[in-house]
Formats: structure tokens, C-alpha cells, sequence
């Protein structure tokens, strides 16, 4: 299987989305939909389009993309939030392909985000080996993509945090690299030999990319741009490489939450490197395993022994 995810040319992709927008408002007025219901789709929309340009990416209503948003939505609000919004840009979706603005309607694939807690599973030892496995190659996109999942997985940063790092926020002889969070909550993450070891041959093969003058620390092949989704795309890329199911870069969040906990980490260190405040994050990120975990601890503490 040949690897292309910076090449592949979006079908979904939006031009002059905003003015699209309003196009669609007087759709929804032709329609006869209530006022409150149009200013709800119209905001969701909005907010999902300022998203998709914070990741540096266009606007676009693939599956992909709008997958990783509600992703996003998840993590940071509620399912139903998420809920609200894939339905306003189901709609919107629907009428930009009648329209002929975009490619043809898919987003009716994508399942309702669940209202109560969705158990994210990690991924196991053998699934992040073949992951890796997956990227061996000394292509630029083979030695990127290398660096890509050892940060992910050491430390456990958002997506959005990772594709937004600048150069000058690498610090590989301290082992330290700068992540801006959000609400403007920047933290220093710690980065192990291996990963180090990783940028630091990413760096010098970047030091040759035609774009090796630009700021941002990922970069795309062929002069594309190189953010959130050109993320998304190229670990789902290698995950089907692989044969593992479900990759994407929200994942390697968890995992990280559970193998640092596994490892027996504490909640207040995982929450700091997270860059989480409150607490219930913890709980959320590691409830897949948790039962195992307090097995373990229970054999270990063996309570009932007089």
C-alpha cells in the first residue's frame, strides 16, 4: 500500500465558506425553519469552520474532518454539544452538495456522538509497535510521522497542540517542548531519549524541505500544509498500514493517560502534564482500564489479610 496521505486533494474541501453560510441562512428562511434554529445551526457551523482554520486547514465537510472535530467537541463539552453540532453541519452539509459547493453528502456515515461517557480503548503494546512498525521508511513523510506518534504517545498533548508547535518551542538537549494550550495555558511537556531521539532526525531531515524556512515545526509534503487533518489523514494511513482499527490522534491521548497510570504515576502529575484542572479528566481518560487497574491494586494491598 503506497502512503500519499499529504497528496491525496480533498473533495469535501470549501471555498468562500462564510459567504456559503449565509447562503445557507436564507436557505433556512426559504424553509421556513424558526429563527432560534437558525441562529444554533449558523453558530455551530461558524464555530466548526473557526476550528478547521485554527488547525490551518480549509474548510472542508469530509467525514474526516468533521469525525475529528466532534472528537474535539467531545473532549472539551459534552456529547451533546456534539450531538447539536454534527447535526447543524449535517444540514449544511446536505444543502452544499445539492448545491454542487462540495462533494457528495457523507456525513450521514458518521455516527450520533453518545450522550453518556464514551469508553475510549488504548492502544495495546503489539498496536503501537506496528504502528511504528508502519512508518519505518527514510522518506521525509516516513521520518515525520516517526517523530509524529513517539511525542503523541510521551506526552501526551492534544492534537491541536502538537500541529501548532513551533520550531523554536523544541528543546531536545533539555528534553522539553512548549505546547500552547488552550485558554492560552502554555506548558512545557517532557520528552524521553527516544523521542528526542526521533525529532532530532525529523530536525535534520527538515533542514532539507523546501519549506524548511517556515516557523511551524510539521510540514507537509509537496508544499501542502500540515495541521490537524493532514494529521488525522496520515495516522489513519498508517493504522490501515498496520492493520490496527480506529487510529487517530485523540487516541494516543488516552493512551497515554493509561499508561502513565499503569506506570503509577499520579492523578495530580498526569493532570499537570495533561493540562488539565479538573480532576473528573482523569477519570474520563482512564476509565477503560480502570477496573484492572484497582484489581491490581487490590492483590497488591491485600486487604483482608489479618
Amino acid at each position: 500500500m503506497r502512503y500519499d496521505a499529504d497528496e491525496t486533494p480533498d473533495p469535501y474541501a470549501l471555498t468562500a465558506a462564510d459567504d456559503l453560510v449565509i447562503s445557507w441562512q436564507i436557505s433556512l428562511r426559504a424553509a421556513k425553519k424558526s429563527p432560534p434554529t437558525i441562529r444554533t445551526y449558523c453558530k455551530n457551523v461558524r464555530l466548526y469552520l473557526a476550528w478547521c482554520r485554527e488547525a490551518d486547514a480549509t474548510p472542508n465537510l469530509g467525514h474526516l474532518a468533521v469525525t475529528a472535530y466532534l472528537a474535539d467537541v467531545c473532549d472539551t463539552r459534552s456529547g451533546q454539544t456534539a450531538r447539536n453540532h454534527l447535526v447543524a453541519l449535517r444540514s449544511f452539509a446536505r444543502w452544499a452538495a445539492k448545491e454542487n459547493e462540495t462533494g457528495p453528502y457523507d456525513l450521514a456515515e458518521i455516527d450520533q456522538p453518545k450522550v453518556d461517557q464514551h469508553v475510549t480503548e488504548p492502544f495495546t503494546p503489539d498496536e503501537l509497535g506496528a504502528l511504528l512498525k508502519a512508518c519505518a521508511g527514510k522518506r521525509f513523510m516516513d521520518v515525520r510521522d516517526t517523530a509524529i506518534q513517539h511525542i503523541l504517545l510521551d506526552s501526551g498533548g492534544r492534537a491541536m497542540e502538537i500541529v501548532g508547535m513551533q520550531l523554536e518551542d523544541v528543546r531536545l538537549a533539555d528534553g522539553l517542548a512548549l505546547v500552547r494550550g488552550k485558554g492560552a495555558k502554555d506548558r512545557y511537556i517532557p520528552l524521553s531519549d527516544r523521542t528526542c531521539e526521533a525529532l532530532d532526525k525529523y530536525l535534520r531531515v527538515r533542514r532539507r524541505h523546501p519549506q524548511a524556512h517556515l516557523a511551524q515545526l510539521w510540514l507537509g509534503e509537496k508544499g501542502r500544509a500540515y495541521g490537524y487533518h493532514g494529521m488525522y489523514r496520515s495516522l489513519k494511513a498508517r493504522g490501515e498500514m498496520a492493520g490496527v482499527a480506529n487510529v487517530y490522534p485523540h487516541r494516543y491521548r488516552h493512551t497515554f493517560a493509561d499508561r502513565w497510570l499503569d506506570k503509577g504515576g499520579t492523578e495530580g502529575g498526569l493532570m499537570r502534564i495533561a493540562g488539565w484542572s479538573d480532576p473528573a479528566m482523569v477519570q474520563r481518560y482512564s476509565q477503560a482500564r480502570a477496573t484492572r487497574r484497582a484489581l491490581t491494586e487490590a492483590r497488591r494491598l491485600n486487604v483482608g489479610e489479618l
